[in-house]
């Protein structure tokens, strides 16, 4: 097919690193066996695309469209201006944070695109030909990209005249594509604005600097973006992509708690990411039983728009209850791990949105997480002879590692054991490795199988298509084996 329409001969062929072998190893083998001659003259490969430190893929749930950066404000280009600062054989991690950073890039760089200072001369047209020529040489180099946006940058911060600058950034924008001659917007203010402008800007030549920055902060609050430059002060319409709106990009935004002493007597943390009648229902069940007794802490992990009314019913509800919502699917460790780290109850609870609160769960719990040989309580519970085959305990007592349904731990356990690993996207076989860990500080492992706690359908698990759930659960599984599977402390059978 490829021949038929470009040829017997073609000058790229592109494709990402996992698809060398067996594919275009196999292709090589065929097209050249076929045509006698080489078939592919040069071979791109790109690296893959991480998010928060995981490849991005619709099996791990962390995957990004166009649609939702325009949806949040963002230029499109944007990411390509992200993309552009690693090379394509080299992995790209992206965050919502990185990305912020490479819209203000952009920005920038088409705003130096725009200046219009300077004086035309020899020596300046003959500097930016080095430059021109310096571009040109980066991009020749293996399609060396970040090598070439850095020329391009020392071009936009230069003293080059405006002129040449602009004719140069839109020479290297042939090969960049970032739509530097985008026309910047008209800023259109109020004259309450205007005339704080120019007070600030009276400010300013004073060297008056904090009442310059006041005036900035009643201008930002009024949604207006204030930007210092060479030619002066502009002030433009906050963009959306800047606005604060709450949400979480990690669990290393929100502060910890973990050192602070215990000021409630539970905490139980509820995390989700599908499935809004589960979770109402959970939640709903937790605070009919808790009372006074705590609080409950309610991470929406990703959850999609169409359950936006409900969460946002539970964010808004009674003063006991704390709602953080994250901007993307976090993992399930990490998702949890925001409810960790602002846990303030001595008592720890992990509950899954499947999970129903039935009867007085918390009085039932508290003997057990009283006792201190005790580091990890719940319902359900699973056992093991070799760490390979793990089976479901069907009565009270000692287990190897509880199930993440229903976990509880003191917070002091907590400390000891340290936050969740977020590895762990996918929901499988972190509660082993939870378990373990806390097993690991020479602390006990319990259930009680009368704890008043119904388990529903998960819904994670009937959403991940079966092929999926094998794999992920693997890889889960081999990353529980490496870390515990030579301690000598859970060599031999027995709890």
């Amino acid at each position: 097919i490829v021949s038929s329409v470009l040829g017997d001969e073609i000058d790229f062929h592109t494709g990402g690193v996992d698809n060398i072998f067996p594919h275009h190893e196999d292709e090589i083998a065929q097209s050249e066996s076929v045509l006698g001659r080489q078939h592919v003259r040069r071979w791109v490969h790109g690296q893959h695309l991480l998010v928060d430190g995981v490849k991005m893929a619709k099996s791990t749930g962390n995957v990004y469209l166009v649609a939702d950066l325009e949806r949040r404000g963002f230029d499109p280009l944007a990411f390509r201006y992200l993309c552009a600062n690693a090379h394509y054989g080299t992995r790209l991690n992206f965050t919502p944070a990185s990305l912020r950073a490479a819209q203000r890039g952009l920005n920038r760089l088409r705003a130096a695109t725009h200046a219009a200072s300077g004086r035309l001369t020899k020596k300046a047209r003959a500097e930016g030909e080095k430059r021109r020529t310096a571009f040109w040489d980066a991009a020749r180099d293996g399609l060396n990209i970040p090598a070439a946006l850095a020329v391009a940058w020392s071009v936009a911060r230069s003293r080059l005249p405006g002129a040449i600058k602009r004719e140069l950034l839109m020479d290297f924008d042939r090969i960049l594509g970032l739509d530097l001659v985008m026309a910047l917007p008209v800023p259109q203010v109020s004259g309450e604005v205007a005339a704080l402008v120019r007070e600030r800007h009276q400010d300013r030549k004073a060297r008056r600097w904090e009442a310059a920055d006041s005036i900035r902060e009643r201008i930002t609050d009024m949604g207006l973006e204030v930007r210092d430059d060479r030619p002066g002060t502009t002030v433009l319409p906050l963009p959306a992509w800047k606005q604060d709106d709450g949400n979480i990009a990690s669990s290393a935004d929100v502060g910890s708690r973990l050192d602070d002493e215990p000021d409630l007597d539970f905490t139980v943390a509820v995390v989700a990411r599908r499935g809004c009648e589960e979770l109402q229902r959970c939640v709903s069940s937790v605070r009919a039983w808790l009372g006074d007794a705590g609080e409950v802490i309610v991470v929406d992990n990703g959850f999609p728009e169409e359950c936006a009314p409900v969460t946002e019913e539970i964010g808004e509800a009674a003063e006991q209850l704390r709602f953080f919502r994250a901007d993307h699917f976090l993992g399930t460790a990490g998702g949890r791990n925001v409810a960790l780290r602002q846990a303030r109850g001595r008592y720890i609870v992990l509950l899954d949105p499947s999970g129903e609160v039935t009867g007085d769960l918390f009085a039932a719990l508290r003997p057990l997480l009283e006792d201190e040989t005790i580091g990890a309580a719940g319902r359900w519970g699973v056992v093991t002879d070799d760490m390979r085959s793990f089976e479901e305990e069907e009565s009270t007592g000692p287990v190897d590692a509880v199930e993440g349904y229903l976990m509880a731990f003191r917070s002091d356990v907590l400390r000891e054991a340290g936050l969740l690993d977020e590895k762990f996207r996918f929901y499988r076989h972190l509660d082993l490795d939870f378990s373990y860990a806390i097993r690991s500080r020479g602390y006990r492992a319990v259930i009680d199988t009368g704890l008043p706690v119904k388990r529903h359908d998960h819904v994670d698990w009937l959403a991940t298509p079966p092929d999926e759930r094998e794999r992920l659960s693997k890889r889960n599984f081999y990353r529980f084996l490496r870390k515990w599977g030579g301690r000598e402390e859970f060599a031999a059978p027995g709890r």
